[in-house]
């Protein structure tokens, strides 16, 4: 893990009190309910055993409970994207070697961001959290607004949307 810049930590630091106090809200616990529900649903339905088997129907269900396809009302429609151009056993294949390949990362991560065409950053990188968010952030919108606050725009690419594999690996480094 790489050390913040002394600017980055007092501005955590700022903001940290206003993070607690949202915590011990209904609203926050209802947060951190939800994504421990979803880390856990997730890690589950990706682990190495259960990706052997899995499904459109597994894929779907995943897939609704992204917050980053909150705006869809038809939720079947990113799904129906990705699939116009990826068979599920490609999808499978490709999730398995993103999650769990002994290959580096930053290669796993282009390589899935180059041959599934319709999944965008914020939804790989919401999986990638839930599955293992001791390693992986979210990269969207509100994550790069939150990290231009903090003061990160000098060391990290906040404004850029899509991210390769050796960026990704650089934020989540910090």
């Amino acid at each position: 893990m790489m050390a913040f810049p002394e600017e980055v930590v007092q501005a955590i630091k700022k903001h940290l009190p206003g993070f607690y106090a949202f915590l011990k809200s209904e609203e926050g616990k209802r947060w951190l309910e939800e994504r421990e529900q979803r880390a856990k649903e997730f890690s589950g339905m990706l682990s190495k055993e259960a990706l052997k088997k899995f499904t459109e129907a597994d894929f779907m269900k995943i897939m609704e409970k992204l917050w980053a396809n909150e705006l869809w009302s038809n939720k079947q429609y990113p799904v129906e994207r990705i699939f116009s151009s990826t068979k599920i056993e490609e999808l499978r294949e490709r999730l398995s070697d993103l999650l769990w390949s002994d290959k580096p990362f930053a290669q796993r991560y282009n390589e899935f961001m180059r041959n599934v065409k319709g999944m965008g950053p914020a939804q790989l990188t919401e999986i990638l959290a839930f599955v293992n968010p001791a390693e992986y952030g979210i990269w969207n919108r509100r994550s790069r607004d939150a990290l231009k606050i903090l003061g990160f725009e000098r060391i990290i690419p906040v404004n850029k949307y899509y991210i390769s594999g050796d960026e990704y690996e650089h934020v989540n480094s910090y």
